[in-house]
């Protein structure tokens, strides 16, 4: 089981070992022509990208940095990431 994160004590969870979600929804703007996170459920989770793989790294960069500020030490934190993308 994973605990998702935003949730009540995310962070302690966290800390104990206990495997963490990330959900993260992405969106695609036609004017831009390019894809972006409409929503995260990791606060200050923002980033853009031309493609759907650029996307999801930039995703996954942003989101150890930020779970690093958060967490402090990431050696016992394992992230799993959903990323639905709507509308195209």
């Amino acid at each position: 089981m994973r605990y998702r994160v935003g949730l009540p004590l995310w962070q302690v969870i966290a800390k104990l070992g206990f495997k963490l979600r990330l959900r993260v929804v992405a969106k695609y703007d036609p004017d831009a022509k390019c894809y972006y996170v409409a929503f995260s459920d990791l606060k200050g989770l923002n980033t853009y990208a031309e493609s759907l793989d650029l996307l999801r790294a930039n995703i996954n960069e942003c989101a150890k940095l930020l779970l690093d500020d958060y967490v402090k030490d990431m050696s016992k934190v394992s992230v799993s990431m959903e990323v639905p993308i709507l509308g195209k």
